[in-house]
């Protein structure tokens, strides 16, 4: 409505008060909705006269009358508060960046030992174990983060996990990310020169450990910036999950635009968020790469 996309919306008395005594651009339209008489009941267990006799006794003594009348004003003046839009609203942001940065870092970290995993299937001499491998990055790769992590949240409801929408939420982006991480690493390792495995088998080292001691150690080298970019990304696409309910970045942008009748200063505040935490992470990136540079020189 403040955006004038809406002419009207309905609402109940003391949230369109409390809307009233915040902005002065809004008014309330005495009119009556037909059926919707406005009226609450508890549910209560057949046979229960005990019971419901405490209960009438509680909302006569303590809701009924002048008690609803005081707690509803306490609540409309607690809404006005005046502060700044940055004392008010600051730990929205706070909790968002947190929840962000959890997802990143489970994210990248898991998803880094899953595409370690995942390369290694690619590069199977067992023709199975390298299919899996090929079908999984290609079928992630293929489809959008937004649909894996519906698939994810109710796949997992359906057999029977009920697991929270954060950690649905970290499901899907390490799956997500292990299949670019796959690819990213894979190609780190065809990187590195066929006889530097050759000569590591030479000295009677095993296929096994001339990948873990001298192959990947390399490989990690070449790919320490594509595996930034990877986290910078998935730092960018954790927004994704806040269609689960999430309380991500994103997710508290929005409670925050709703709160505050504000639809562009919190998308400003956001951006300038996800620029600080990426260009941070950027620098610390290169500092790494310099200090790989200089190690091989």
């Amino acid at each position: 409505m403040s955006q004038g996309k809406l002419d009207g919306i309905v609402v109940p008395t003391t949230t369109a008060k409390s809307y009233e005594m915040q902005s002065d651009k809004f008014a309330t339209a005495p009119v009556k909705i037909p059926g919707g008489g406005g009226e609450s009941a508890i549910v209560l267990p057949k046979n229960s006269p005990v019971l419901k006799a405490k209960l009438n006794r509680i909302l006569h003594r303590e809701v009924i009358g002048k008690p609803i009348t005081k707690w509803r004003n306490a609540a409309m003046k607690q809404m006005v508060q005046k502060k700044s839009f940055y004392q008010q609203y600051a730990p929205y942001f706070v909790k968002g960046t947190e929840y962000t940065l959890a997802l990143a870092v489970i994210g990248v970290t898991v998803g880094f030992v899953l595409g370690t995993l995942l390369a290694m299937m690619k590069r199977s001499r067992v023709w199975i174990i390298k299919a899996i491998g090929n079908i999984y990055v290609e079928f992630v790769r293929g489809t959008p983060l937004l649909i894996q992590v519906f698939i994810v949240y109710f796949g997992t409801q359906i057999i029977g996990l009920n697991v929270s929408g954060f950690v649905s939420g970290a499901i899907a982006m390490f799956l997500n990310s292990g299949a670019y991480v796959a690819e990213i690493i894979r190609s780190g390792l065809n990187a590195v020169p066929v006889g530097q495995g050759e000569a590591a088998r030479s000295l009677g080292l095993s296929r096994q450990l001339t990948m873990q001691l001298v192959v990947l150690p390399q490989a990690l080298r070449t790919i320490l910036p594509a595996l930034g970019n990877e986290f910078v990304s998935v730092i960018k696409e954790g927004s994704v999950v806040s269609v689960i309910g999430v309380g991500e970045l994103t997710f508290q942008t929005s409670v925050v635009q709703g709160a505050s009748f504000e639809a562009f200063l919190p998308l400003i505040v956001t951006a300038c968020i996800y620029f600080v935490l990426t260009f941070g992470l950027t620098q610390v990136l290169h500092v790494g790469e310099r200090h790989f540079n200089r190690e091989r020189a």
